[in-house]
């Protein structure tokens, strides 16, 4: 019974490969979380700068002889005022089901 030997150089790169592997995977993982992450800041960062617009634009409003009501009244949402939120399609579908019955 003769064990057949082993090539050490190929069982080296093929443990090279497979910690490569991983070690890609791990590091996609990051690139993934970072960009992701940079994304966020750049919308929040939009939110902010259309937020500071919608508050001047507001004070222009009143300081031009609106009063907040008549502003509510036209649809204006005021500043910090949650808009509204779009339907869910789940939400929808289940609605239109039940009226059917």
């Amino acid at each position: 019974m003769n064990e057949p030997i082993q090539n050490v150089e190929e069982s080296v790169e093929a443990a090279r490969r497979l910690v490569e592997q991983e070690t890609n995977a791990r590091v996609d993982a990051v690139r993934a979380i970072v960009v992701a992450s940079n994304e966020v800041e750049t919308l929040e960062a939009r939110l902010r700068d259309a937020q500071a617009a919608h508050d001047s634009a507001w004070q222009a409003a009143l300081r031009a002889g609106w009063n907040e009501k008549s502003l509510r009244a036209t649809g204006a949402r005021g500043p910090g005022q949650q808009g509204r939120r779009p339907r869910r399609r789940e939400a929808a579908s289940a609605a239109s089901a039940t009226a059917g019955e």
